[in-house]
């Protein structure tokens, strides 16, 4: 096969050089070999072979800069892909960057805000507090005397980003093309991922925003305190906010320890982030202990507010389902509620999949309900589900991240926290949240759209579809990875199917008569266009109600 030349695949080629010998160096040379790209490189030291795959890859990740050591972040949540030892050395990976010149920072402050520094702030701190991969954070204060942080994007690192992702994008489409072996990992899914979620961070009006969402959903919660926004001084590259005051998590993490305070801190913890999860469906993404701090009454306020991660109603209620059925090691279950997420692809073996679980579940049978880490076993699950191509949604991977981060923190603090008991409230909640009648009416009036929309699409599809049996070019595919399930699917979808069809006639019928007045009259409509609408609505309850309690 021909070798590639780097300026005839990549805009920048001395950057994209640069990452390939840096990958080169720590014994990844085997990889450019296999990929065929056409560049001398030398081999890693004997020292540098010695260390593991996974200590290697973060250390070639730290050399390359700001967006690397930013996707190795970022897949260090992704345990469905990655072993342990990937996911711990990924967690290593720091923001250790140089630091820009505070000139640059006015620079951009100045730019965007369309003042000069000293007209906004009365003072500001010259040497930031904190330096991160995309900004730096500088302590000032404004001309009333309010203490802010002040936090300043860094100079074109913007461009920097989108230059290295196109070049990732480059390497990703080599790896799927000629290493067979790298399709499992789905490489360009992955920097799709890694530019959706760097795109988001890097508009500081979108980070406010999550803020002031946050704000709203606790509006009246003591146990929480999130930082004001000062919108006249926030831009896409710049974000002001209330400087809070108080010991962050990481360093009570790391004193004597008081189990009367620990104890409250980590129920507090907990309670805010399933409330985040379970009611609001909009939940802080990395609450890891730097980005925590305690105040005054153990009250916990939340940083860094760039990952956030979003469930709406359905998936809230397939979490709770999925997390029931992990505590009743439920294979099978599991497996129906990952179908339901729409992440399993039609081809894949489900009894494999099924028989992997149980293998895993067995360890747990004997196991008392308060010593079992939901977080362990929502990797696994995901890892073992991945593993048969089962997709798992982004917004799970980060909530999988946010409970393994929020397990082991709370059990830092008390050794006897036992999430399953802070879990039950917002369960029992959400479960009756699902049967509430207007929830339910809700669901039957959208399922009778659905029901009317295919009516109306059903002649359109069945014209073509007896055009296909005429001209015999109708193909039916068949696997049989497990019959009595395709069978059983073939039976409910024509269940479905019919019971559609009877719908929409009934809505079309009672249209009809409602729009031409006929018959007897109630409220200027048609007694039968409404008996025909309400046989509708009937029938769908029927449904909805069914499909409810089949969960």
């Amino acid at each position: 096969m021909s070798t590639i030349s780097l300026p005839k695949l990549f805009k920048n080629a001395k950057r994209a050089t640069t990452i390939i010998k840096t990958f080169a160096k720590y014994g990844f040379g085997f990889l450019l070999e296999e990929m065929h790209i056409k560049i001398p490189f030398r081999r890693a030291k004997a020292e540098i072979e010695d260390l593991s795959l996974a200590k290697r890859t973060r250390m070639a990740f730290e050399e390359l800069g700001p967006t690397v050591i930013k996707l190795g972040q970022i897949l260090g949540t992704r345990s469905d892909l990655f072993p342990e030892d990937f996911i711990e050395e990924f967690a290593k990976l720091q923001d250790d960057v140089r630091l820009f010149e505070y000139e640059e920072a006015k620079k951009i402050i100045r730019q965007d805000l369309k003042k000069e520094v000293d007209q906004i702030f009365r003072e500001i701190n010259p040497v930031p507090e904190a330096s991160a991969s995309i900004a730096q954070v500088y302590r000032a204060t404004l001309q009333d005397g309010t203490e802010v942080a002040v936090k300043v994007q860094r100079p074109d690192i913007k461009e920097i980003i989108e230059e290295d992702v196109s070049i990732l994008y480059g390497l990703a489409s080599l790896l799927e093309k000629n290493i067979p072996e790298s399709r499992l990992y789905e490489p360009n899914k992955i920097v799709d991922e890694f530019s959706h979620t760097i795109q988001h961070e890097l508009n500081f009006n979108e980070e406010g925003s999550n803020i002031e969402q946050f704000k709203r959903n606790f509006d009246k919660d003591e146990k929480i305190y999130i930082p004001k926004v000062f919108w006249d001084y926030t831009s896409e590259r710049v974000l002001t906010l209330e400087y809070v005051k108080g010991t962050r998590l990481s360093k009570i993490l790391n004193s004597p320890a008081d189990p009367v305070r620990n104890k409250k801190i980590a129920r507090n913890g907990a309670a805010i982030i399933l409330k985040q999860v379970f009611v609001d469906g909009m939940f802080h993404a990395d609450p890891h202990p730097g980005n925590l701090i305690v105040l005054d009454g153990n009250v916990l306020a939340f940083l860094d507010f760039g990952q956030v991660g979003f469930l709406d109603d359905e998936l809230k209620d397939l979490l709770i389902d999925y997390l029931l059925a992990i505590l009743d090691r439920d294979s099978q279950k599991i497996v129906k509620i990952l179908k339901e997420m729409g992440t399993v692809d039609i081809e894949n073996d489900m009894g494999e999949l099924r028989r992997d679980l149980d293998l895993f579940l067995a360890h747990y049978y004997n196991l008392p309900v308060n010593r079992i880490n939901i977080g362990e076993l929502m990797t696994e699950i995901f890892r073992i589900s991945r593993s048969h191509k089962v997709r798992i949604p982004t917004n799970l991977l980060l909530l999988e991240k946010t409970i393994v981060t929020m397990e082991g923190v709370t059990r830092k603090l008390d050794p006897e926290f036992n999430l399953i008991e802070e879990i039950k409230p917002f369960a029992r909640e959400l479960t009756q949240f699902r049967y509430d009648p207007e929830r339910v009416f809700k669901k039957m009036i959208d399922n009778l759209y659905d029901f009317r929309s295919l009516f109306y699409s059903l002649p359109q599809n069945l014209k073509v579809l007896i055009q296909k049996l005429e001209k015999g070019s109708l193909r039916i595919n068949v696997k049989n990875n497990d019959l009595e399930e395709v069978i059983k699917e073939s039976k409910n979808a024509r269940d479905r199917f019919s019971l559609a069809i009877l719908i929409g006639f009934l809505v079309l019928a009672g249209s009809v008569l409602i729009a031409f007045d006929q018959g007897p009259q109630v409220w200027n409509y048609s007694v039968f266009g409404i008996l025909h609408y309400f046989l509708a609505l009937f029938l769908g309850g029927i449904y909805v109600f069914e499909k409810i309690f089949r969960r």
